[in-house]
């Protein structure tokens, strides 16, 4: 390790190299996936037409940090670069970036969005990268059934074992399989479902059907707190906003059944709604919450801090 940290310092031709084998190190034997990460990012931005480094920044993101927000503007990003034809291998990378973009979208809880890049990659039947096909079916099958499609899940799964490569590296068929034989709980599916109706009935200004798709969440599954964040966000839009800023609370109080991305949301859309109570010490309060949150996304962290830098100036 000391031998590279000195090509890196002073090394010309082999400082890259040296970054690429730093973030190997760091990542595998020293458990420090953030300055791998800074390794990787600073190789990708030397290197813009080279698509693997951004691909495995993403993946650390995912894979070292869980900070799926992060992973997903990665991906997002490398999706767009590969359609400009800006990186070598560009129908490679849009496939692998757009199933990354999948994977990060169902654990944000935004699984019909995933389920439109996996259906994409699928009606490409791509051949590369190897097993991409097959890994596609399989994450639709796993996104169908969590929100409740149980018989299209099942196609996805035999589509997917009708495609496992001879060199089953990524394991789809265990995936695929294991897929077939449990069927998921139907409330809990159903649930999740109505959640995400929600939320779309709220970004599209439709209140009435946003009330009906979350009342029948929160019946199935009361204590789920992203339908409770989706719910203050109704009740805010109707401008209850007393009733919001309580379940926005709660909602933050939650502790770990709260994902670390609805706890960055619900702080700083609550810091939103005490700020206009005219309430600045806790509005402050929640926007640095805001900001310092684990797994807080770019847009909900540059909010904060530009609310921040007006109400501390």
């Amino acid at each position: 390790m000391r031998e590279m940290l000195r090509a890196r310092r002073s090394g010309e031709l082999l400082k890259d190299e040296a970054d690429y084998q730093l973030h190997l190190i760091y990542l595998w034997y020293e458990n420090q996936p953030d300055r791998a990460l800074t390794l990787l990012k600073g190789l990708a931005q030397a290197h813009p037409r080279n698509p693997l480094f951004a691909a495995q920044a993403a993946e650390v993101e995912d894979a070292y940090l869980s900070d799926f927000g992060a992973s997903l503007a990665s991906w997002r990003a490398l999706h767009d670069a590969a359609r400009a034809r800006r990186v070598a291998a560009p129908e490679l990378f849009e496939v692998r970036a757009r199933i990354g973009m999948a994977e990060q979208l169902d654990a944000l809880y935004e699984t019909d969005l995933a389920i439109d890049h996996l259906r994409t990659v699928v009606s490409a039947r791509p051949v590369a990268p190897l097993g991409s096909h097959a890994l596609a079916e399989l994450r639709l099958g796993q996104s169908l059934d969590r929100m409740g499609l149980r018989s299209e899940a099942m196609a996805a799964y035999r589509r997917a074992l009708e495609l496992v490569p001879s060199r089953d590296r990524l394991d789809v068929e265990a995936g695929a399989r294991a897929g077939l034989r449990k069927t998921p709980d139907a409330d809990t599916a159903l649930a999740y479902r109505l959640s995400i109706e929600g939320a779309r009935a709220i970004e599209r200004g439709d209140l009435t059907a946003a009330t009906r798709a979350l009342t029948r969440s929160l019946a199935l599954r009361p204590d789920d707190q992203v339908t409770r964040y989706r719910q203050a966000r109704l009740l805010e839009a109707r401008n209850e906003d007393l009733a919001a800023i309580e379940l926005y609370e709660s909602v933050m109080s939650a502790g770990e059944l709260t994902p670390p991305t609805f706890f960055a949301s619900a702080s700083l859309h609550a810091a939103r709604l005490y700020e206009e109570q005219r309430d600045r010490t806790r509005a402050i309060e929640l926007y640095e919450r805001a900001q310092e949150a684990f797994g807080v996304d770019s847009t909900t962290k540059a909010a904060a801090t530009r609310a921040l830098a007006r109400l501390t100036k």
